[in-house]
């Protein structure tokens, strides 16, 4: 990974105590993106579930890693897997609206298959079908393999199944 000298990039993994940390990145990158494809109410209630403390906690807990990327020195972005069978399953990743554009999605992306090529063979993450993202998971290897819809609460994530062999 080449970095230029203008703007130091570091990528730290991020424990319980990174919980402010990583909602100062997903909240107004969650917004950015999901308040375009779904209602406030649905917005917020599915924010409350996925990054409350207690959600975050709970995440740590099932053997979720969580990877925050710097740019000099400021969080710009995190992602998040798992390891599940024999798939690493990416739950989040999101980039701060102010560094978007940069490649740091791409560069936490090969931060996942660096750690796990050794042992998995295919990273698997949703995206929401409304989700212009999809096409940046396709630039990168990502293939659509199904739909699907994930009940979150009264509501529903519409979203594609993606995955790359790595």
């Amino acid at each position: 990974m080449n970095f230029s000298s203008h703007s130091p990039i570091e990528i730290k993994e991020a424990g319980a105590g990174d919980i402010k940390t990583i909602t100062s990145i997903a909240f107004p990158a969650w917004g950015a993106t999901y308040l375009k494809i779904v209602s406030r109410e649905q917005f917020d209630f599915m924010y409350r579930e996925m990054y409350s403390s207690e959600s975050l906690k709970k995440q740590f807990g099932n053997g979720h890693r969580f990877f925050i990327l710097y740019e000099n020195k400021s969080p710009a972005a995190f992602v998040s897997f798992v390891r599940e069978g024999n798939t690493v399953k990416v739950p989040k990743l999101y980039v701060h609206p102010l560094h978007q554009k940069k490649g740091f999605g791409k560069i936490l992306l090969e931060k996942v298959e660096e750690l796990n090529k050794n042992e998995f063979h295919v990273i698997e993450l949703n995206v929401n079908r409304f989700n212009p993202a999809q096409f940046f998971y396709e630039k990168l290897g990502f293939k659509k393999v199904c739909e699907i819809d994930v009940p979150i609460g009264e509501y529903f994530m519409n979203d594609y199944i993606m995955r790359k062999e790595i």
